[in-house]
Formats: C-alpha cells, sequence, structure tokens
C-alpha cells in the first residue's frame, strides 16, 4: 500500500492510501466507468481512499497503467534533484486518467532555506459516475511533504504496482 499523510494528530491526520489490487486481465479495450484502457500494457486495479483522522471519507476504484508509474517515480526523483528545469511541477500520466496527482517544488524565499514541496492527490469524478465522464476534478486532498516522504510514496506505488504485475 502506498500512503501518504501530514503526520497531524488523531482527528487532524489527512492521509490517501493506494492500494493496488490485481492486475487488469485480458486483451484489447477494457472499461471501467469512463475509462477505457488496453488491458495488455501493464494496467492494475486500485482503489484510492481519503482519511480525515481514523474515519474513511471517501474510496474509488481506479485504473493505473505500469508507465504512468514508473513515469511519475522518476520524475520525482529529478523533482527532489533539482533536476526538473525551470516548471518545478509535475503531473500524473495521462494514460491513467482517473487519478490526478500533481507535485510542485518550490524555492524558500530566504536564502539558504530547503526547497518545500506540494502534493495534491484527486480522484476525477468520472471514476464514480461515468455518465460525466473524465473531466479533470474531483475531491481532493493537499500535502506538503519533505521530500524524502514524497519519494516514499511513489516509490511504494511503483513497487507494489509492479508487484501485482509480476504475480
Amino acid at each position: 500500500m502506498a500512503v501518504i499523510t501530514n503526520n497531524a494528530a488523531s482527528a487532524a491526520q489527512l492521509a490517501v492510501r493506494i492500494d493496488v489490487l490485481d492486475r487488469v486481465k485480458g486483451t484489447g479495450l477494457v472499461s471501467h466507468g469512463a475509462v477505457k484502457v488496453e488491458a495488455e500494457h501493464g494496467v492494475v486495479r486500485s482503489n484510492v481512499s481519503f482519511w480525515v483522522g481514523d474515519r474513511e471519507i471517501f474510496r474509488s476504484e481506479v485504473f493505473l497503467h505500469q508507465q504512468t508509474v514508473s513515469e511519475w517515480m522518476e520524475n520525482i526523483q529529478a523533482l527532489v534533484d533539482g533536476d526538473f528545469g525551470p516548471r518545478q511541477e509535475i503531473n500524473f500520466g495521462f494514460e491513467s486518467p482517473e487519478l490526478i496527482l500533481v507535485a510542485r517544488r518550490s524555492q524558500p524565499v530566504l536564502e539558504g532555506g530547503l526547497p518545500f514541496y506540494e502534493l495534491t492527490v484527486v480522484l476525477d469524478a468520472g471514476s464514480f459516475d461515468a455518465g460525466g465522464g473524465i473531466i479533470g476534478e474531483g475531491p481532493a486532498m493537499f500535502f506538503t511533504p519533505k521530500a524524502e516522504v514524497l519519494l516514499q510514496f511513489s516509490s511504494d506505488l511503483l513497487a507494489e504496482v509492479n508487484q501485482a504485475l509480476a504475480a
């Protein structure tokens, strides 16, 4: 499971959990809600859930592409290493349109300060209401993780996807 939290105490703790369930089997196009993907291109079914304290407040099943997750991990590493250029923002690939991830690196105002990071996690409304299609908006959580936490979350997600595909 890939988990990211705000590390707050008890009721103020926010978390996103991504549980990779299994590989999408079959060939050709498979659909889930408003999304159609090529099953043979390394696709897994996953549950993405939002938590406040010890209460799950939202959950939706989504398809994730291994390619998208792998590129995300490479881009997160480059962002943390400062090798991502002037844009300093990365987006989760469009091959997995139900899950929207946006990571940003900001430079501190004070000279000599460490950069800080932002992560926004959004579940597209089309993942739970196919009638509306994939629209680029939906329930979201916002985090300001340390670099090592952002890297660990991304690494855990990639490991989970790769493990499901190898099974």
